[in-house]
């Protein structure tokens, strides 16, 4: 019995010796493991990040591009609107006739015109 217990007692020393290390070895290894996963997780993560940022900054200047060519277009549509007509056929239309040209302005509409007798006289 004694010599049982003894090889009992051994044989639980060795294996907690035994898981000891093993015990250790996991621990260290998922340890590296674990930092291991994580800086390649990282790398993959900084990756997408980096990718959906160049696709932000894509999405934003094309975005920009866009407004800057609706800004262009604005500003020519407010120039032409701004800018006198240069055609002499459009002047010529737009210019008053002469005063000789005009009938008589009167005051009064019961004011009727001279007769050439009247002229005469």
């Amino acid at each position: 019995e004694a010599e049982l217990t003894k090889k009992s007692d051994t044989s639980d020393a060795q294996l907690k010796t035994a898981f000891k290390g093993f015990e250790d070895t996991l621990t260290t290894k998922s340890t590296q493991d674990i930092q291991d996963q994580i800086a390649a997780e990282s790398k993959k993560l900084a990756a997408a990040i980096n990718q959906n940022g160049q696709a932000v900054i894509k999405k934003i200047d094309t975005r920009l591009a866009g407004l800057a060519g609706e800004v262009e277009s604005l500003v020519a549509q407010k120039i032409a609107l701004a800018t006198p007509n240069d055609d002499t056929e459009d002047k010529d239309k737009n210019e008053e006739p002469n005063p000789q040209d005009q009938p008589a302005a009167t005051n009064n509409e019961n004011v009727q015109p001279r007769t050439e007798e009247e002229a005469g006289n």
